[in-house]
């Protein structure tokens, strides 16, 4: 299960570059734009058969689409519950929840203010966070509004989430990290991180530790139980826009507009500058095995690294805006996407030379901007601007095969 991390920056850009591709002459997938409906009508929902392996990919195929009840428009935000069965997603009005099992939706209701959303470890309960620094609990199953609590009176949209606890670390613009404990509606602590704004938060796998970023071009590693500071980085003015904790802890890493930097925890010590991409490293994520680091943007493609060795895996073509990208559980796939490209699958073990296989996910008239492999590993959803989610994955019968260059990865 993955450690979440969101900032207020990246829900903007997302925003502007859905609204500019209205303007490029393109489909219009704007949260306000209310004319996105599908023109085909949604496939019976199948539901999955098995989990996607590397065995298997070639046999994934469309087990369904997720429809919005009342004028869609683009889910800009979503989260899947711990055992991988419910999706909720954030349009222009509401929060929508599915059932991935049927495909049937199981409520929608107002969203308020809500920016984001999570699901409790226990997928009770699901926390939207508002960018006025309020969490809004509702009941998962009926959508009823259990409570609300202020959780920080400085939030600057910039949070970590622990889906194993449902602790969650929110920032401040003055520099404060406060770590609540949303299934007991409880403040745990509080730290004075920063001298101004953070930038991002991450914890590690363990929840233990969390490491902060901030304009005052510092990085740190915290124990936030002891509000103790366990190591420091300077950014040298490279301000860092995300960061990952590797899956065993022992390394952080940190995204700038030029590199990635691979942060040991173990003496704090700054061990690799990895040259980013064209455009920066707008993504950082670990396989959760730990054996692939990738970083890039949608500019220049998805680099992956090995991130003991540092020595390249490969680089993934992709062009467009808006990247996404999400490893299978297992953590030899890799699932991306680009606004204005569509989704792929890569098949990592099978690099060679440089190169990737890749196996497109194809989608006829679809605008894909974000992708999400389900953490049972057995769905793939892509998540098109107009607002409707497709669900892959493998059925009982064959069909929507995944091709690379005209043969089945």
């Amino acid at each position: 299960m993955r450690k979440e991390s969101f900032s207020l920056f990246a829900l903007s850009a997302l925003l502007i570059l859905l609204a500019a591709c209205a303007s490029a002459g393109g489909p219009t997938p704007n949260p306000n734009v209310r004319n996105l409906r599908p023109t085909l009508e949604a496939p019976a929902y199948m539901q999955s058969a098995a989990l996607i392996t590397p065995e298997n990919i070639a046999s994934v195929q469309l087990l369904g689409r997720l429809d919005q009840p009342e004028t869609p428009s683009t889910l800009f935000a979503h989260t899947v519950s711990p055992d991988g069965t419910r999706l909720v997603g954030l349009n222009n009005e509401e929060i929508l929840a599915w059932d991935l099992l049927t495909g049937e939706l199981v409520f929608h209701t107002a969203r308020l203010d809500a920016v984001n959303a999570f699901y409790s470890p226990d997928k009770t309960e699901i926390y939207t966070i508002t960018a006025a620094g309020q969490v809004v609990i509702y009941d998962a199953d009926s959508g009823a509004e259990r409570s609300a609590m202020q959780v920080h009176d400085h939030y600057n949209n910039v949070l970590a989430y622990d889906p194993f606890t449902g602790r969650a670390a929110f920032a401040g613009d003055d520099g404060t990290i406060r770590v609540w404990d949303l299934l007991e509606r409880q403040a745990l602590a509080e730290i004075n991180a920063h001298s101004g704004s953070i930038s991002t938060l991450a914890f590690s796998a363990d929840g233990a530790r969390l490491a902060s970023a901030g304009i005052d071009n510092r990085a740190r590693l915290w124990d936030w139980q002891e509000r103790a500071l366990l190591g420091e980085l300077n950014l040298e003015n490279l301000p860092v826009n995300r960061m990952q904790f590797s899956p065993d802890g022992a390394q952080v890493a940190l995204g700038s507009q030029s590199d990635v930097r691979l942060w040991s925890t173990v003496d704090a010590s700054l061990t690799r500058r990895l040259a980013a991409p064209a455009g920066g490293a707008g993504q950082v994520l670990y396989s959760p095995s730990g054996r692939y680091l990738a970083a890039g943007s949608a500019a220049g493609g998805l680099q992956v690294w090995n991130p003991v060795s540092t020595v390249e895996i490969g680089l993934l073509p992709l062009s467009g805006a808006q990247l996404s990208a999400d490893f299978a559980p297992e953590g030899d796939l890799l699932v991306a996407s680009t606004l204005g490209e569509g989704a792929a699958v890569f098949n990592l073990p099978d690099a060679e030379g440089g190169q990737i296989p890749r196996g497109e996910l194809s989608l006829p008239g679809s605008t894909i901007f974000a992708v999400e492999w389900t953490d049972d590993s057995r769905l793939i959803l892509l998540f098109d601007a107009g607002g409707q989610v497709y669900v892959m994955g493998v059925g009982e019968g064959s069909g929507g095969e995944v091709f690379q260059e005209g043969r089945t990865l």
